[in-house]
């Protein structure tokens, strides 16, 4: 370090020393010190060696080993050392890959990507065979086989170029560019370096993929967010779960690749290390095999062994590297990430213990508050703060910062740990009120007084004006009930107390029938014992005679306690969880707009609450049954997830509740606030709450954990879903994610589900729907989701194992109804009798399935199904198309096979043969069904031969593969092709064999097959009419008749350029190229162009001086636009005119 630098390191120290809230300002809840947004270095908060608990020798002893180039240390945060220019920027090669498997973390964080295991070719299309099965978990693992076009993806690891290259173009397209050359930086800015304040970065696209450029400083931002878990001043940017792997090695077992040409010549040797030591983009010392003598928590950035960011999240370390060069290790074998080995393992030396500033409890979280929690009985019971965890220091900065002169309490695991002011004082809360008449709507449902939330508020006997007769209880809990404004309820946000006095009323004298002038009488309605008696209010007085709550700080504190234990009071349930559950998150969608009305219609006249009816732009995404909520701590970013509080006269009166840290705030004459902006100053008090909180702070908590054995059941259009419930004492719930394209493009259809069950309605029959689950926290985090769950809706006996064959390429056969998946071994993808099917050459080719638990046929029925298209009569010893062999070999459990151009059905080696004799090269069908009595082989639908054979016991007692095309271990290969194969664990009957309909459009399997249409898909030619519809024009749906039925393989039978579903719809005649149908284009005059002489007539007629005929009123239906196409609703009115007049003045097209 020379001279200007050591000069400009000694001012900054001592300027830290008189300013010390400079290093303080950025520490988050973990101890962690971030510097705030910026590129320079006195934003950094700088210590010695030993005030962070390193070695007095820690800067000579890295000096020693680090022999070259720029460097810095950081311990938890804390500048230690830099060695060499802090903020000049050079091209770091490889770590920009470690960047990029941060990005795909920030990415799976906002639910952009649901599992590491979702395949890329969903946005590279152009991954196309075997690589089209490539996911995320395989380019950040190197384990891709993107260079080798023979190999399986998983099946080998080899560092190469190509996975950054596609990794790039992934994210790109997910950030919404059009690939890695459009403006990629906007991605890197919005994922990871404007959240940690990163700017001393650019970027620059190459072969391969993104580089980037970075300085000291950001690498070692970068560091930070990787130690602290993935958060970033209490705000989590990406899980730990990602951060978890990242510093694991992910390539055990798998076969090693040290000298790929593509970028991955890396120099290592199998002989030293038969797994590669990789985690996602970093190397790891998982085993301590590649430093070891360091921990095995370590893992490392790197780039050409001279750039890199090292982590050790054990200890806090981040270690940056740009231009270095390294003391070699004596005996260290060769490679790329062995080079910085003795610069590791020197900093691992130099730890001699937890670094002082970052309490120990902080790094070492329960998942829960474990504290015992009390209730008072007729006062508080008192503790120091100190005795549960909170420090009475920092809580005098609270007081400080609430302002005001009023009284307050704190309320800590059920104690009384701190107030100020009179505690026995009364007075107004007024709107932190409102949350008892939720709390008293709550118990009118449990009485039986309501039904629900739902319940109409024009039930009450008021007379509501025809706009507001849909009122509901729950629209006046979330200030969506419009009342007082021109708002349909629902349809608008609006902070109403014309609508809360509306509610409070309703509540009081229509529901509980009591006098809602008479504080008397509601205190009375409030204390009774089978309400909120058992609370055991300490002082009085509750309400006033205006419905405001008057209670002192102390009796209202037992409201928010009450809240906080989810309506348990010392063991007695006093209200169900389930209204907890339900209603104590935010009830306002964040996508709801605020009210446009203005004045007021209170045509009732009962008045205001207090306030006018549209007082704050806050509430949506925030705002639920008259509490706020803080969801991702959207409300309040410093505080926990879990936070709510009910708020009067915008922070003067307040009651604060944070149930993960055991918490009760309540005060009242506070400083008030902006109405708009509220809720940051609110910020600065609950964080100096949470601050003076010592220990279980929620953002350490670790993330939940993966939801278990998820299993589907299928019926009429529904899929009902189950799965084990979550160990977490903090769970908040579960989240359903579904996809009709396997391993990608899920999203949520549930909500957050409290109960680990899910029933999906409204689904298409015979489609192929795919599941994951994820768990989620009180914190707001996620756990990985859960693994993939397939399902399929239908009508009748679902099958154990389907495989449709509709791949049309690649290698692997994917079971559409569960996990019993196989791999293509030769085989040729060809068209099939249903879309594409697999082409077997009778020597060799075959598919093996995963040997799953579905396959083990328990019972005493089965049925086996397939269409084959036979190029030959079988083997003479009998050409599988379905077998599952015995444990002892020599013949089958079951199976379905070909011999001498018969079909041959062996249940536990008895066999039966059909009297039917298949001519070769044309498709067939065939069903084989078993009962435990009688075996039966159908053909095309229609019985062909019975056999007895009794049996009691299960049919499987094997413990092998099934495979199609071939028995197990011998030459009985089926030279043909197969299509649509199924087994079920259940004896199908002749009626269901012969009206299978797979598609259900009306029209069977067979019919379809002889017609040349797909049974897969209910409209073959997209045409908007179902194939059944098509066929049946003549009433008779067996057959295609020309001039009477439109073509079902023809979009366009009458080629007029209108498609027969459109045809159909606008009544044109499909079969007639002359008649077509009457276009929606604004053209009323039909003169070829959309102009002034089109508005004219449509003024005219819309008052009333032209009366247009059907098709001057077809051509100018044009509204309403629905994706900017018009969607015709057979009227026209001033929408249309609307419409029609933007067309004529060109500001939209259609």
């Amino acid at each position: 370090m020379n001279k200007i630098q050591l000069i400009l390191l000694a001012v900054i120290i001592l300027m830290e020393g008189l300013c010390p809230s400079l290093a303080h300002a950025q520490v988050g809840s973990n101890g962690v010190y971030y510097p705030p947004e910026g590129e320079t270095i006195s934003y950094q908060s700088i210590k010695q060696p030993a005030e962070v608990g390193l070695s007095t020798t820690t800067v000579s002893a890295l000096q020693s080993v680090i022999t070259g180039g720029r460097w810095a240390l950081w311990r938890h945060g804390y500048l230690v050392h830099i060695e060499g220019d802090f903020n000049s920027n050079t091209d770091v090669d490889a770590v920009s890959t470690g960047i990029h498997a941060a990005t795909v973390g920030v990415a799976v964080e906002r639910s952009l990507i649901l599992s590491l295991d979702e395949k890329l070719s969903v946005w590279n299309s152009e991954l196309t065979g075997i690589d089209a099965d490539v996911t995320w978990r395989h380019v950040l693992s190197q384990t891709s086989a993107l260079d080798d076009s023979a190999a399986l993806p998983g099946t080998a690891w080899a560092y190469s170029d190509a996975n950054a290259y596609q990794l790039n173009k992934a994210l790109s397209r997910i950030w919404g560019r059009i690939d890695l050359t459009d403006n990629y930086d906007a991605v890197l800015a919005d994922a990871l370096f404007d959240p940690i304040g990163a700017q001393g970065w650019s970027s620059s696209v190459a072969a391969d993929g993104i580089n980037l450029h970075m300085d000291l400083e950001d690498m070692g931002r970068i560091g930070t967010l990787l130690i602290a878990g993935g958060v970033w001043v209490n705000n989590r940017i990406l899980p730990e779960w990602v951060l978890d792997l990242m510093v694991t090695r992910q390539s055990d077992s798998i076969p090693a690749i040290y000298n790929n040409a593509n970028g991955g010549i890396t120099g290592l040797q199998v002989v030293d290390f038969p797994e590669s030591p990789y985690g996602l983009m970093t190397w790891v010392n998982t085993d301590q095999i590649l430093y070891p003598e360091a921990d095995a928590t370590w893992a490392v950035v790197l780039g050409a062994a001279s750039h890199l960011i090292a982590v050790n999240p054990a200890n806090g370390i981040v270690l940056a590297v740009e231009d270095g060069s390294f003391s070699p290790v004596q005996g260290n074998p060769p490679g790329w990430p062995t080079v910085v080995r003795s610069a590791i393992e020197t900093i691992q030396q130099q730890v001699v213990g937890a670094n002082p500033l970052v309490p120990e409890s902080d790094y070492n979280v329960s998942n829960d508050n474990n504290a015992v929690k009390a209730f008072p009985g007729t006062s508080w019971e008192f503790k120091q703060p100190e005795e549960v965890g909170m420090d009475s220091t920092k809580l005098d900065s609270l007081q400080s910062a609430i302002g005001g002169n009023g009284p307050g309490i704190v309320i800590k695991d059920g104690y009384y740990v701190y107030s100020w002011g009179n505690q026995a004082d009364h007075g107004d809360w007024a709107s932190a009120s409102k949350a008892m008449f939720s709390t008293l709507l709550f118990f009118a449902i449990n009485e039986g007084r309501l039904n629900s939330v739902d319940d109409l508020i024009i039930d009450q006997s008021w007379a509501l004006d025809l706009p507001d007769q849909g009122m509901k209880f729950r629209h006046l809990a979330n200030m969506t009930s419009g009342y007082s404004l021109p708002d349909v309820p629902g349809t608008n946000w609006a902070y109403n107390d014309y609508g809360v006095k509306l509610y409070v009323l309703t509540i009081l004298n229509k529901v509980f029938g009591i006098n809602a002038t008479s504080g008397a009488e509601i205190d009375a309605l409030v204390a009774d014992n089978t309400r909120l008696g058992p609370l055991q209010f300490e002082d009085g007085a509750l309400f006033s005679n205006q419905q405001r709550v008057t209670m002192t700080p102390r009796d209202y504190a037992r409201i928010g306690w009450f809240w906080a234990n989810r309506g348990e009071w010392n063991g007695q349930v006093i209200l169900p969880q389930n209204y907890f559950d339900d209603y104590m998150q935010t009830g306002v969608p964040d996508t709801l707009p605020q009210t446009q009305g203005t004045g007021t219609s209170d045509y009732l006249g009962i008045g205001s609450y207090g306030g006018g009816n549209n007082q704050t732009v806050q509430g949506p995404g925030k705002f639920g049954f008259m509490w706020w909520f803080n969801p991702a701590g959207q409300t309040w970013p410093d505080a926990p997830n879990d936070t709510f509080q009910v708020n009067g006269m915008w922070n003067r009166d307040v009651m604060t509740v944070i149930p993960s840290l055991g918490i009760v705030a309540a005060w009242r004459g506070g400083s008030v606030s902006g109405s708009d902006t509220f809720n940051v100053p609110m910020n600065t008090i609950i964080d100096k709450l949470v601050d003076a909180t010592t220990v279980d702070k929620p953002s350490r908590w670790g993330v939940p954990s993966v939801p278990l054995n998820a299993r589907a059941s299928n019926s009429d259009s529904q899929i009902n879903l189950e799965w084990e419930d979550n160990p977490e004492a903090d769970l908040a719930g579960y989240f359903v994610y579904r996809s009709e394209t396997r391993g990608s493009l899920f999203s949520n259809v549930s909500g957050l589900v409290s109960e680990s069950s899910y029933i999906d309605n409204g689904l298409q029959n015979g489609k192929q729907y795919y599941y994951v689950i994820k768990a989620e926290d009180v914190a707001g985090q996620h756990s990985p989701v859960s693994p993939e769950v397939i399902a399929v809706p239908q009508v009748g006996t679902l099958p154990t194992a389907h495989w449709r064959l509709n791949e049309d390429g690649g290698l692997n056969v994917m079971d559409s109804i569960g996990p019993s998946d196989g791999i293509v071994v030769g085989s040729t993808w060809v068209a099939g009798v249903s879309g594409s099917a697999l082409d077997f050459d009778g020597a060799g080719d075959h598919v093996a399935i995963h040997n799953t638990p579905e396959l083990d046929i328990k019972g005493t029925q089965l049925t086996l199904s397939a269409w084959l298209y036979p190029h030959d009569g079988g083997t003479s010893g009998g050409s599988r198309i379905i077998s599952k062999r015995t444990n002892a070999g020599g013949s089958d459990t079951f199976a379905m096979y070909t011999q001498n151009n018969r079909i041959r059905f062996r249940i536990n080696g008895q066999d039966m043969i059909s009297d039917y004799s298949f001519t070769l090269n044309q498709w067939l069908h065939v069903t084989m069904v078993y009962d435990g009595v009688d075996k039966r082989i159908y053909v095309n639908g229609i019985l062909d031969t019975a056999l007895p054979q009794p049996k009691t016991d299960p049919i499987d007692m094997s413990i092998r593969r099934v495979h199609l095309g071939m028995r197990e271990g011998e030459i009985r290969y089926f030279n043909g092709l197969l299509d649509d194969i199924r087994i079920y664990d259940t004896a199908l009957t002749a009626v269901e064999i012969a009206g299978m309909d797979q598609d259900e459009d009306g029209l069977t399997d067979y019919l379809e097959v002889s017609m040349g249409t797909n049974f897969s898909l209910s409209d073959t030619d997209d045409d908007g009419l179902s194939d059944y519809d098509e066929v049946n024009r003549d009433g008779d749906p067996t057959s295609y008749t020309p001039g009477l039925d439109t073509d079902p393989l023809l979009f366009d039978t009458d080629v007029d350029g209108y498609s027969d579903g459109e045809e159909i719809t606008a009544g044109s005649d499909p079969l007639d190229d002359t008649s077509v149908p009457i276009v929606a284009d604004g053209d009323i005059n039909d003169d070829g162009q959309v102009d002034v002489a089109d508005l004219l007539l449509a003024i005219r007629i819309l008052m009333g001086a032209y009366s247009p005929s059907a098709e001057e009123q077809a051509r100018w239906d044009v509204a309403p636009l629905v994706n900017g196409v018009p969607e015709p609703d057979s009227q026209n009115t001033l929408g249309d005119f609307v419409v029609l007049q933007q067309k004529v003045l060109g500001l939209i097209n259609f």
